[in-house]
């Protein structure tokens, strides 16, 4: 058996079992809660690998009757080998049935004093066997005894040392009767062979005492770790439940939003088809709006007194005029998120469309409160390839726009060949207004986007989106630099410039 620490064979008050397990306390409580434990380990070394000792205990029995029991009656000699295997055989029942029905931990306690009891009365029985022999008649048979005797006591060490109570019970009983019967015969010899035995005893007791208390500490060391073990365990578990629930969470969020996404889409289509369609509808009675307008101008031009209608109806037109280019940039806006975009690109002055898209602006009366504030610098010819209607459209947006923030400055509209690749042209848009924040510049050409000065405008925000698709889509780049209280610079390059030598060529930088 293995030797391992000193422990008292007791359940504390109040040990707590849940279904046959003593749990063990968080911190303050641990100790209290680990010493079941400990001491059913103890008793669980107590009654493990017990046949062999037993089978030692009556060899030595049969031995010490062949070797002294010359003088000796056959009935005592039988009656002390009957009783040493009596006592075995109960001790060997005591141990099988021990590991049969493996107690719980509340019960070590119990079936540690009954261990203590077989091997008490076990020592009694070896105690008795110098009276039983006649151990003074002479020394070699003394000898031999306290030799046995010894032995008997070493291997209670080795098997009984988890229990100093149980090594007490056995090694009292067998000592104490020797060494009192030999300081009663007397003489050095005899007292020598006493001291040796007693000191033997003494020995071999502080041994037991010492592999005792390191049993302890490696069982309550086991304990722990098996705590800790355990709560790591639990720890992983609870980790993994909460790996397979976030995890489960996660994959319905992902579908919750692979349907919303879907309802999006299909939100975002019906929407585009409804503006198309309604954009669509809106733009032929306002077109016959404006052409019953221009008729009744020009028949109240005539009559006496119109002026005052005359103003009226120009009013009315330039409304008109204002509700239809709204209606109109929706509708192309509903286009470009449909990728129902088509480009019809012909061989045309870039610069001459330019001047009629501006022209058409002033006569529209839409530029009239800024008359002569807007300033032409176009290199001209600019012949090319583009759709003069989209090229139209990038115009007026970025003039509307420079006109709507420039605060009554003026705005200069340039057009000349990119320095950096002549194949290319430069179309800029300059303002003088009260620039862009650094803020919005990055989502200043997002759909439906107003700073804090277009709020406090009309407009739907869609103008520099419009701009910024129809670029992309003629295969050109757009961009815009501003400074706070100074001004914004819109710059478009497009591609599709026919190159025409000239003698002098004027340059757009960026």
């Amino acid at each position: 058996m293995s030797a391992k620490a000193e422990a008292p064979l007791r359940g504390p008050a109040g040990a707590e079992e849940a279904g046959g397990e003593v749990a063990l306390g968080e911190e303050g409580g641990e100790e209290a809660s680990v010493e079941p434990l400990i001491v059913a380990e103890q008793v669980r070394a107590l009654f493990r690998n017990r046949r062999l000792p037993y089978l030692v205990g009556v060899a030595n029995a049969v031995i010490v009757v062949a070797a002294l029991g010359g003088d000796v009656s056959l009935v005592a000699r039988v009656a002390w080998l009957a009783v040493i295997g009596a006592l075995a055989a109960g001790r060997l029942v005591l141990a099988r049935a021990y590991l049969r029905v493996q107690p719980l931990p509340a019960d070590a306690p119990r079936w540690g004093r009954r261990f203590a009891i077989g091997i008490g009365m076990n020592g009694v029985a070896w105690g008795a066997m110098p009276i039983v022999f006649s151990a003074g008649r002479l020394v070699e048979e003394r000898a031999l005894m306290s030799f046995v005797l010894g032995g008997m006591v070493a291997g209670a060490t080795a098997s009984a040392s988890t229990d100093q109570r149980s090594f007490r019970a056995f090694v009292i009983p067998t000592l104490v009767p020797m060494l009192l019967m030999m300081a009663a015969v007397g003489g050095r010899v005899n007292l020598a062979m006493a001291l040796m035995l007693a000191l033997f005893g003494v020995a071999m007791a502080i041994l037991a005492s010492g592999s005792g208390r390191a049993f302890e500490r490696n069982a309550r060391l086991s304990l722990r770790n098996e705590r800790l073990a355990q709560r790591l365990a639990e720890a992983r578990d609870l980790l993994e439940q909460r790996v397979l629930e976030r995890t489960a969470a996660l994959r319905a969020s992902m579908e919750d939003l692979r349907r919303a996404e879907a309802n999006a889409l299909h939100a975002v289509a019906a929407r585009d088809e409804f503006l198309a369609v309604a954009s669509h509808e809106l733009l032929t009675p306002l077109a016959a709006l404006q052409l019953h307008l221009r008729v009744l101008e020009q028949n109240v031009a005539g009559v006496a007194g119109g002026e005052r209608a005359t103003a009226s109806l120009a009013t009315m037109s330039r409304q008109v005029t204002r509700i239809a280019a709204l209606v109109d940039t929706v509708f192309r806006v509903s286009g470009l998120d449909r990728g129902q975009l088509v480009l019809e690109a012909r061989p045309i002055d870039l610069a001459a469309t330019i001047r009629a898209a501006v022209g058409d602006l002033e006569s529209a009366g839409l530029i009239d409160s800024l008359a002569g504030a807007v300033t032409l610098r176009l290199e001209e010819p600019m012949n090319g390839r583009w759709d003069p209607t989209r090229v139209e459209q990038i115009v007026v947006n970025l003039l509307t726009n420079a006109i709507k923030y420039g605060g009554g400055n003026p705005v200069t509209v340039a057009l000349g060949v990119d320095s950096r690749d002549e194949g290319r042209v430069v179309l800029s848009v300059s303002d003088q207004g009260c620039g862009i924040p650094a803020s919005d510049l990055d989502a200043i050409f997002e759909k439906f986007h107003r700073g804090d000065a277009g709020r406090r405008s009309r407009g739907l925000g869609l103008g520099l989106f419009v701009v910024r698709e129809l670029v992309r889509a003629m295969g050109g780049e757009v961009s815009v630099s501003s400074t706070e209280g100074v001004g914004s610079s819109f710059r478009v390059v497009l591609p599709g410039r026919l190159t025409v030598p000239r003698a002098e060529a004027s340059r757009v930088d960026a």
